[in-house]
């Protein structure tokens, strides 16, 4: 079983080369895991991430496609953010990074810790 000091290290190893926040949040909002340099606003941050997926999964029936998200990515004022699911249940994983990562570079790094993560969250957290 995965206790929560290791979920922190393992996303820790996802902050490098101007990622500084990685984290872990339930489909309401709430925060599963966090690995930052002293974020402060991490909670907010969890939150709003959550409803920007929410938002865009709830209206994927006007979509073309019914396939839904795979990943989201947005470049801010203040810098990047990625969102992915990972894991079976639904937990969204999180990374913020500054203005200077390519969104090519963030897009990789999310989706390769969301497949590495996918093994220990199905143990930690029920669907």
């Amino acid at each position: 079983m995965l206790n929560p000091a290791d979920l922190t290290k393992m996303l820790n190893q996802a902050n490098s080369g101007g990622i500084h926040t990685t984290l872990l949040v339930n489909s309401q909002g709430a925060l599963v895991a966090f690995s930052g340099h002293g974020d402060s606003a991490v909670r907010i941050k969890a939150t709003i991430s959550s409803n920007i997926w929410l938002a865009y999964e709830n209206s994927r029936h006007n979509a073309i496609s019914d396939d839904g998200m795979h990943c989201f990515l947005a470049s801010c004022e203040f810098g990047i953010i990625g969102v992915q699911k990972a894991g079976s249940s639904g937990v969204l994983l999180c990374m913020f990074a500054d203005k200077t990562v390519g969104l090519g570079i963030l897009r990789a790094k999310i989706n390769t810790m969301a497949t590495f993560l996918n093994g220990p969250l199905a143990n930690i957290i029920a669907p």
